[in-house]
């Protein structure tokens, strides 16, 4: 169908004219009304992502307005530790997976240990903060650097190092 033809259609449709229209022309509106709702659709969806982690003994530690730290240092007798994680626009098929390691020293250098492991799926869609927490060992924390990590759906890795002294 020539492009021309396909205007005449539309102007025809919009002004009222008296045009019968084939089965090729009704075709073709179907699939360009078709296409048009995809597009729709598509843009409508929004991104799912971890925006930024942070560390704190705070579980309820207001992350509106603060800036992510590139380093974190917490005593070996803190109450507690949590990761919270800022989160946009997940559903009830996203899933969280944290790890945390601690360095081990040796005569490679730091190796990173796999001390925990903790595996999220919201209950009901939206945006917000999620908080895990670091499990103590002997009701303290071991001295030394660590390093956790969180991934979105297998992706979308964000990382932060932090540091237990005594």
């Amino acid at each position: 169908m020539k492009k021309n033809t396909l205007i005449i259609i539309f102007i025809k449709l919009y002004t009222g004219s008296h045009y019968i229209m084939k089965k090729r022309d009704i075709i073709i509106i179907f699939i360009l009304t078709i296409i048009l709702v995809i597009i729709l659709i598509a843009s409508l969806e929004k991104k799912q992502e971890i925006e930024d982690i942070y560390l704190s003994v705070n579980k309820d530690f207001a992350i509106e307005g603060i800036q992510s730290s590139e380093f974190y240092n917490f005593k070996s007798n803190a109450s507690e530790i949590y990761l919270i994680i800022k989160v946009k626009n997940l559903t009830v098929d996203s899933e969280i997976k944290v790890k945390w390691f601690k360095a081990e020293t040796g005569k490679d250098g730091d190796n990173y240990n796999l001390i925990q492991e903790n595996t999220l799926t919201p209950v009901q869609k939206g945006s917000g903060k999620i908080v895990v927490l670091l499990v103590k060992r002997d009701n303290t924390y071991e001295k030394g650097e660590y390093y956790v990590e969180a991934y979105l759906n297998g992706n979308n890795k964000i990382s932060k190092k932090f540091y237990i002294d005594s």
